[in-house]
């Protein structure tokens, strides 16, 4: 074993972590916390959610889907500008633009 088989483990453990186990424990917070802080403090909220349960399927059947839509609108509306930024941050990115800006132009395209 050298120092490559740590890093990945290290790099597996941060991806693993930051996109899944982090959403759930978020999630669940968000659920938790807001149920119990806010919808049991007004009495109109507690008549449509009258325990946990239903508060939870209320998220994740109105959650997921407005989320899915938010994320639908983000790629196609700001995902090209956020490139854009990255890539006039990152030279790395930057070089890629304009070498392929050059194929461009020697193509003729």
């Amino acid at each position: 074993m050298n120092g490559q088989w740590f890093k990945r483990r290290w790099y597996e453990f941060r991806v693993g972590y930051g996109l899944y186990v982090s959403f759930f424990v978020g999630l669940w917070n968000f659920i938790l916390l807001t149920f119990t802080l806010f919808l049991n403090e007004v009495p109109l909220l507690k008549l449509l959610f009258p325990n946990l349960i239903f508060f939870g399927v209320f998220c994740v059947f109105i959650g997921v889907p407005l989320s899915v839509l938010v994320g639908h609108w983000h790629n196609r509306n700001q995902l090209h500008t956020e490139t854009m930024i990255q890539a006039e941050t990152n030279i790395y990115y930057k070089q890629i633009l304009d070498d392929l800006e050059t194929i461009k132009k020697k193509l003729d395209i």
